[in-house]
């Protein structure tokens, strides 16, 4: 597979964290609250999001626009993003198919998994 080709191959994985995972089924997902920030932030691919910390997530803003000033992306999407980071970090030691994963199946994590007050471990760094 090309650099290109891999590069594609992990932003559509992004794609599918932000309109599947998170329930952002819009049709542009560039321009929902989570990808600005996201983006504003320098993360462009699933590998960048994996690779930030919790402090990384909460310092996440929305960049201002025409309409709105810049302003701190809301606490809920903050914690959805952590808990996608958390989700795929507890399973680093098996392969996952980031995109068969459902977002019914990703609130079954949140809700029977997730320990939000559990210290984050970057993506495969254990």
């Amino acid at each position: 597979m090309s650099a290109a080709a891999r590069r594609t191959a992990d932003r559509d994985k992004l794609k599918h964290v932000v309109t599947v995972m998170l329930n952002n089924v819009e049709t542009n997902w560039e321009s929902h609250d989570v990808m600005l920030a996201l983006t504003h932030f320098g993360v462009d691919t699933f590998s960048d999001l994996m690779m930030m910390e919790c402090k990384d997530i909460e310092s996440l803003v929305v960049p201002a626009d025409g309409a709105a000033a810049e302003r701190p992306l809301r606490f809920s999407q903050r914690r959805q993003l952590l808990a996608v980071i958390c989700c795929f970090c507890r399973e680093q030691t098996k392969s996952i198919n980031v995109t068969s994963i459902s977002f019914a199946n990703f609130q079954r994590f949140c809700i029977g998994r997730w320990d939000p007050s559990a210290e984050v471990v970057p993506w495969l760094t254990t």
